[in-house]
């Protein structure tokens, strides 16, 4: 199509006149090939149909990763060249695609997959992360990635377990196990069809584990899109690092490699090889080890021990964990019955964060009433007393 589209004038311009011609890239096979200008109103309605007939076919997401070299000579009809056309043209290309996604649909939503950061770039919330090695170095890097782009304004990250198209050299079945612990623990995780980057490719010991975690992801869905609905009106991203969650504690962030999922969990993975890690909790708060129930006050650090591919993760006190009825896969999800299960961290103080929340928590003469419990199994702290009340359930100190 590119003589046609050169001449209605819908490329980019190279400064001679005519389109511009640019070299192939490995998105196009090395072939050469043409840019569609978007800053020209048709062209943008036209790309915009093109692919919603994909996403109308049953595509569900599309990348936006190519990396485009845009050189000084190129011009768009808005007049934009140079430094301008470079930021604006990734810009136009991810909207155009998030537009495409959220056809017909109020409010309108959709996933626009991109790796590069762009001004307004945390508008589109998904975020693919950055390409690494498989090594302990590039499990830290996908984590700093989180971390900073989070901080940044953009609410999720994807992170991808491991590098298909990088070696498989130093991808133990350690490492394997503490970079799947951090993906179940995140705003969202992929895993790579790849036999050597599936839990497959552990041992039978390994592979047990491997399951029971991503049953817990499973059951984490709820409490994760709350998180996400949050991010969506807060602007806080889903996996938040100590300095943004905990500004004025600085020994909080002396511990970078530790971060809050949502408002709720405290999670510290391993960065390197190793069974045991220091764990630093923010002071002012208590915090409830998920495994044990054991609860730690605040201001104070510990060390844990993590064989097996183990993460820590501790529930803040105050904070309601709302988990779902896990699955094989999300097509058995019931939307009509989403969480089994509640679990407490000391009194309830604060309404949960969870997916089309209508728990809500009130406190009255020492005790906290909650209501949208309803046929829910609730796992108190220690020291509490759970008592039904019709549709409300009344949580208070045990006597």
């Amino acid at each position: 199509m590119f003589e046609e589209l050169e001449d209605r004038g819908w490329l980019l311009e190279a400064e001679a006149g005519g389109a511009h011609v640019f070299d192939g890239v490995p998105a196009t096979g090395g072939a050469a090939f043409g840019l569609l200008d978007l800053t020209h109103k048709d062209v943008y309605n036209f790309w915009c149909e093109r692919n919603r007939q994909l996403f109308d076919d049953g595509v569900d997401a599309i990348a936006c990763d190519a990396q485009l070299d845009i050189p000084d000579t190129v011009n768009a009809r808005n007049g934009a060249s140079h430094a301008r056309l470079r930021t604006l043209y990734p810009l136009l290309t991810a909207r155009n695609l998030f537009e495409a996604a959220a056809w017909n649909k109020v409010p309108p939503e959709g996933v626009v997959l991109h790796r590069d950061t762009f001004p307004a770039g945390q508008r589109l919330p998904f975020m693919a992360g950055p390409a690494v090695p498989n090594t302990w170095d590039g499990l830290a890097a996908t984590l700093r990635a989180a971390l900073t782009t989070g901080s940044s304004g953009v609410p999720i990250l994807f992170h991808e377990l491991g590098n298909q198209n990088a070696p498989l050299d130093g991808m133990t079945p350690e490492l394997y196990q503490r970079w799947l612990m951090l993906g179940v623990f995140s705003a969202n995780v992929r895993l790579q069809g790849l036999p050597a980057l599936l839990p497959t490719a552990l041992d039978e010991a390994a592979q047990a584990r491997a399951r029971t975690w991503l049953q817990w992801r499973y059951r984490l869905v709820p409490y994760v899109l709350g998180a996400i609905e949050d991010s969506a009106r807060n602007g806080l991203p889903v996996q938040r690092s100590m300095a943004l969650a905990f500004p004025n504690d600085p020994e909080a962030q002396a511990y970078e490699s530790q971060y809050l999922l949502g408002p709720a969990l405290l999670v510290t993975p391993l960065l390197a090889s190793g069974d045991e890690v220091t764990v630093y909790f923010p002071a002012g708060e208590a915090w409830w080890d998920l495994a044990t129930g054991w609860r730690y006050e605040g201001g104070t650090a510990w060390t844990f021990p993590c064989p097996n591919g183990h993460v820590p993760v501790f529930g803040r006190e105050g904070h309601i964990l709302c988990l779902g009825t896990g699955g094989r896969h999300t097509g058995e999800f019931n939307s009509a019955r989403l969480l089994e299960e509640v679990w407490l961290f000391g009194m309830p103080q604060v309404s949960p964060t969870v997916m089309r929340n209508k728990i809500r928590v009130m406190q009255m003469q020492g005790s906290s009433y909650i209501k949208g419990l309803e046929g829910l199994r609730i796992l108190p702290s220690e020291g509490l007393e759970v008592k039904r009340r019709g549709a409300e359930v009344r949580i208070s100190r045990a006597r």
